[in-house]
């Protein structure tokens, strides 16, 4: 057991923070595969959720689509985007698709 208490989950953001990034604007997504780099999914978009799932709109298109309960999800420590992960519901698979956004995430005060 770690001295302080429990490990903090890294994808530990949320509904709360579903919330507060519903709207904002992607400049690109790219998905991270575990066999090699980075692939780019498209370029400029926008994170819509809802109470029932979370989608990522991209160049026009669904490019990750998964149920807002079961997605993880974590803001990249810069505040230039953030992290998702979770079973795509187009490909039935487990994806990671990190969006990089236009600005900042507005932070909570």
């Amino acid at each position: 057991m770690p001295l302080f208490g429990r490990k903090k989950d890294p994808y530990s953001g949320g509904r709360a923070l579903l919330r507060r990034l519903d709207g904002t604007r992607i400049a690109y997504a790219a998905e991270r595969r575990a066999d090699g780099p980075e692939k780019v999914l498209g370029k400029g978009g926008a994170v819509v959720a809802t109470e029932e799932k979370l989608s990522l709109l991209v160049a026009g298109r669904v490019v990750f689509s998964c149920p807002a309960g079961q997605v993880k999800c974590g803001e990249l420590q810069s505040g230039d985007g953030a992290i998702f992960e979770g079973i795509d519901l187009d490909t039935g698979e487990v994806r990671t698709v990190v969006a990089y956004f236009t600005s900042p995430i507005r932070r909570p005060r």
